[in-house]
């Protein structure tokens, strides 16, 4: 049995999950896993203060797939969602908190 492919999805500034709902949709009905982020500031995290830097941004999201224990990933963003995501790509997967692939 193969592993199931896990999908992340960032969006930019200013804008959250639900954005991506329809896409997300998609690659459920697909079979693929989908994990949506809101980055602090927005989204669900609204309350949440928003980091200075692309780095910080980054590193929450390395937390937070560690919290949702997702092991393998690729990465889909647009925006500000796509620096922190190129950010997360400079990183060990360790650090990035996923075994990374880039196609």
């Amino acid at each position: 049995m193969t592993e199931q492919q896990t999908w992340v999805l960032i969006r930019g500034l200013m804008r959250d999950k639900r954005h991506w709902q329809a896409f997300a949709d998609n690659l459920l009905a697909a079979g693929f896993r989908v994990e949506l982020i809101d980055l602090p500031g927005n989204g669900d995290r609204v309350a949440d203060i928003s980091p200075w830097d692309i780095q910080d941004y980054a590193d929450f999201v390395a937390d937070e797939l560690l919290r949702r224990k997702v092991a393998k990933c690729r990465i889909l963003a647009i925006s500000m969602g796509a620096m922190v995501a190129m950010e997360i790509a400079g990183k060990n997967d360790a650090e990035a908190g996923c075994q990374k692939e880039f196609q």
